[in-house]
């Protein structure tokens, strides 16, 4: 919605309809900045359209005198909601996933993961205070060009954490989890191998 928006500010659509003139698609002629790029001329259409969206539902009595609210986040409705959606101005074509949350689809994201999350971060929450979802897909190469660098982080009581699996323990690990949400046979269970791990603090070094 907020790309849509934005080609119709900065670049210039035009409407291809059928024979009855209902719309079909767009030719979009010209550049214009995308959502997710930490671009303000494009972040600033999405804060204009979240609170003007809230702002016209507060307009309204609510049961009770309860206080509005929404969200910005999809769950898997935005599989349902992409197939019911046509050609949109900024070149997406009908019938295709939308995003699953505030962040930009990826092929609409020209920055890195850091510009799309300087984005995100500039909705303000006190219109959104159901949640804000920010879904992201990393893929092993982001985090490191050899398996050593591969290493699996998580923050744990303001500590680094670092699990030191092997790919053929993650590969295992990750069979498992499938077969648990397929409901597949569990397989007979093999002798427990062991696993190093490390807790890195700011004053030592992993060992």
């Amino acid at each position: 919605m907020v790309d849509s928006i934005s080609a119709i500010k900065y670049a210039k659509v035009n409407i291809i309809r059928d024979e009855t003139g209902f719309p079909l698609s767009f030719k979009t002629e010209g550049d214009f900045p995308r959502y997710g790029n930490d671009d303000d001329r494009a972040d600033e259409i999405a804060v204009w359209l979240l609170k003007t969206f809230m702002n016209m539902i507060r307009r309204h009595h609510t049961y009770r005198n309860s206080e509005p609210t929404t969200s910005i986040l999809t769950i898997t409705s935005n599989v349902v909601y992409g197939k019911y959606t046509s050609n949109m101005p900024d070149g997406r074509p009908g019938r295709c996933t939308a995003s699953p949350g505030c962040q930009p689809v990826v092929w609409c994201r020209e920055e890195c993961l850091l510009a799309s999350l300087n984005s995100v971060a500039k909705l303000p929450y006190e219109y959104a205070l159901d949640g804000i979802s920010n879904t992201q897909t990393i893929s092993p190469s982001t985090l490191g060009h050899t398996q050593d660098e591969q290493v699996e982080t998580r923050s744990r009581d303001g500590r680094l954490f670092r699990s030191r699996r092997t790919p053929p323990e993650r590969e295992r690990l990750w069979r498992r989890q499938a077969d648990r949400r397929h409901g597949a046979p569990s397989r007979k269970k093999s002798t427990p191998t062991s696993r190093s791990a490390s807790v890195v603090t700011p004053s030592s070094s992993s060992t």
